[in-house]
């Protein structure tokens, strides 16, 4: 296979300033890739912004790479909470982000009951389990293409920027799931106060 690519190079950059122009990309791979993601992101919060109405339980910000990674949190616990977010271009989490005021074994002991359920079933799948407390669904978006369901980032990049407005709509229904949904918002509430409750957290080692 790598005999294959390499003599199809030779067909691909017949001259110097095609070969030029190949490496001057390629270096700045890392930046197309993130340019694309920045307008697809600035839509789906566009979107949140209009749709999400004052009176809403829910809001959102930017974090991380401010630039890309958005979480949508309850306004009553604030963005220092167990909040949903696209993170490591575009990977929707539940987490805390390894905030020490919560302990993950006992968040993910929690996240596992019978009662919580509805919260797992808001994610399409679950990949991931990180610490214990921190669910991830990894760029699982489907453009009809073999790789649905399982793209790389800059395979998704790519999709981002020539399929917008498919990328923009399945990304916002993902969060929908959670923001539009009464009873895992209610749960959402439940696990945030359960989990900061001093009374509720085990002691370590029990």
């Amino acid at each position: 296979m790598q005999n294959e690519l390499i003599h199809a190079a030779s067909k691909l950059f017949p001259t110097f300033e095609h070969w030029q122009s190949f490496l001057e990309l390629s270096n700045n791979r890392e930046a197309i890739m993130e340019h694309w993601y920045v307008e697809a992101t600035s839509k789906i919060r566009h979107h949140f912004r209009e749709s999400l109405p004052p009176e809403s339980e829910w809001a959102y910000e930017a974090w991380g790479n401010r630039d890309l990674d958005t979480r949508w949190f309850l306004k009553e616990f604030g963005p220092d909470s167990i909040f949903v977010s696209y993170g490591w271009r575009y990977e929707l989490h539940l987490t805390h982000h390894n905030n020490p005021k919560f302990n993950a074994q006992f968040v993910s002991s929690l996240i596992q009951k019978n009662d919580y359920r509805p919260i797992q079933q808001a994610f399409d799948r679950i990949d991931e389990r990180l610490n214990g407390a921190e669910l991830r669904e990894v760029r699982n978006f489907k453009f009809g293409t073999a790789h649905d369901g399982n793209y790389s980032d800059y395979d998704l990049a790519w999709h981002a920027a020539h399929q917008m407005d498919l990328f923009v709509d399945q990304a916002i229904a993902k969060i929908e799931k959670f923001t539009n949904n009464p009873e895992v918002t209610k749960l959402l509430r439940q696990l945030n106060q359960t989990a900061l409750s001093p009374c509720s957290t085990p002691k370590l080692g029990s």
